[in-house]
């Protein structure tokens, strides 16, 4: 499969989120998603498409993988690796599909905190508030 249809198929769910046709819902991370894992999750959102669940999350590393540690990559014990990441969610909560980084993903995931955070709304409130002495 090429990236190009990965592409393709990422902005189309970012599009479809930012008309309000995919509705994300922000949940627990599910259990089978980080067994065995050096990384945290610090969010989780959930939609379904075509009863597909698709799952939504950031992806943070420290230290980075043992293989670039092994490798004595410059750089590589000096910051966290953050990745968004989109997957095919299965029944019993198991990924079933990873979809290749992109910055469309990384769109999406902005996108989708900035909705559940009603980000536009508190500045709407914030900004109509006192106005601001800004010299």
């Amino acid at each position: 499969m090429s990236d190009d249809k990965f592409d393709q198929a990422a902005f189309k769910i970012f599009r479809m989120t930012h008309e309000d046709e995919l509705k994300w819902v922000s949940k627990p991370l599910p259990r089978t998603l980080a067994p065995g894992s050096d990384s945290l999750f610090p969010v989780y959102f959930e939609t379904t498409y075509q009863g597909r669940r698709l799952g939504l999350f950031q992806e943070r590393s420290w230290p980075p993988s043992r293989e670039a540690r092994m490798a004595g990559l410059d750089g590589a014990g000096d910051a966290w690796r953050t990745a968004a990441r989109l997957v095919l969610i299965g029944e019993h909560d198991e990924i079933m599909f990873v979809f290749p980084p992109s910055r469309q993903i990384n769109g999406l995931l902005d996108a989708v905190r900035y909705k559940d955070a009603n980000v536009g709304e508190f500045l709407d409130e914030l900004l109509k508030s006192e106005p601001v002495d800004v010299k």
